[in-house]
């Protein structure tokens, strides 16, 4: 299985007990991760959510392992939809920012 670095970063770090305080929604904790990430951490970021979304194939296999293995404090009720449509949510706000660094160039 492939090592999650950059979603253990993200999960474990941004999604505590308190991330609803922090960053106001799941959205929020996602844009302050990715600005402090920075473009170059992107495309390993959209590999690790693909990687989970074919290793965990069911709503609560990756709501399981976010919350579990990862050590997260984020739940379905929380984002509004199941953690899995999350992902894909999160995974075309990590693309949008790889379309928008492409066009502002280097």
């Amino acid at each position: 299985m492939t090592n999650h670095y950059s979603l253990d970063a993200f999960f474990g770090s941004f999604f505590h007990q308190d991330w609803e305080e922090d960053y106001g929604s799941a959205a929020g904790a996602l844009a302050r991760f990715l600005d402090l990430a920075g473009p170059s951490r992107y495309d390993g970021l959209v590999d690790e959510i693909d990687s989970t979304l074919d290793n965990y194939r069911s709503d609560e296999q990756v709501a399981e392992w976010i919350n579990g293995r990862l050590h997260a404090e984020i739940y379905p009720e929380a984002v509004g939809m199941p953690l899995r449509d999350w992902l894909l949510v999160a995974r075309g706000e990590v693309m949008a920012r790889i379309t928008a660094s492409d066009l502002d160039g280097p």
